[in-house]
């Protein structure tokens, strides 16, 4: 008796386990209110002094899940906008490749490029249905190569660390749909290369009355220390910089 006891408990269980697990990772509606993706095209680039900027061009792909955010739904007072994210853009040099050698002893510069970011970005503020502003701090990793480029230098960290101040303006362009509103965020550090100084801007404009599809724009500039492996420089002070344009998809929090 205790083993059927024991066993319509444990069905019991795993039953409610299943359900939940299904409204928390299969429900549309929990999908839409605490992942938003991104989804473009992407340039990126590294210059060192005296020297012209090597340039990338790819895939842009990012991925914010929010936390607290994701519960609040009061468009008439205290805001909160908070998540963890990590993007990557994936790509080929556009510049023409460095190569060493001739005939069979010629080597080229890879042509492969990447640009990883992560973090975690955390802002408060007040939202209407008409306007919004929010102000927080953004903790964010960096590492990127252009070819053979790479940034940070080999010598340094694995991921560059900065802490931008962040910005947004809020602008609602329905009085029925709160979600549809157009969006500015600006990132600025204090210029301290410690710090890593990173600026930023980026504009979204809804695509969608509910708020689930948003046309997306930005562009961001940072200076760090980085490293040519395959000429074998050594490590100078370079300018990052990046635009992508294309879709963000989720719910705003």
């Amino acid at each position: 008796m205790k083993k059927i006891l024991l066993i319509i408990v444990i069905a019991v269980c795993v039953s409610k386990m299943a359900y939940s697990q299904q409204y928390i990772y299969l429900s549309e509606d929990g999908i839409r209110r605490f992942l938003r993706v991104d989804l473009g095209y992407s340039q990126w680039s590294m210059q060192v002094p005296d020297s012209s900027a090597r340039t990338a061009q790819g895939i842009h792909l990012l991925n914010e899940a929010k936390i607290f955010s994701g519960f609040s739904e009061d468009w008439d007072g205290f805001a909160i906008h908070d998540a963890f994210y990590f993007g990557m853009d994936i790509g080929v040099l556009k510049n023409e490749r460095h190569s060493t050698g001739i005939g069979e002893d010629k080597e080229m510069e890879s042509k492969f490029s990447v640009n990883i970011g992560m973090g975690y970005l955390g802002m408060v503020g007040w939202r209407t249905q008409r306007w919004g502003a929010l102000a927080g701090m953004d903790f964010r990793w960096r590492a990127a190569t252009v070819g053979d480029l790479t940034m940070p230098n080999l010598d340094g960290p694995l991921f560059y660390l900065s802490t931008p101040l962040v910005f947004r303006g809020e602008y609602g362009m329905s009085k029925i749909h709160a979600d549809f509103r157009v969006m500015l965020t600006a990132w600025t550090t204090v210029s301290d290369k410690k710090r890593v100084p990173y600026q930023s801007f980026r504009l979204e404009f809804p695509l969608s009355k509910e708020g689930r599809w948003w046309l997306c724009a930005q562009y961001c500039g940072q200076n760090a220390m980085s490293e040519d492996t395959f000429t074998f420089t050594e490590p100078q002070q370079t300018k990052f910089a990046q635009w992508w344009i294309g879709v963000r998809v989720g719910n705003l929090p």
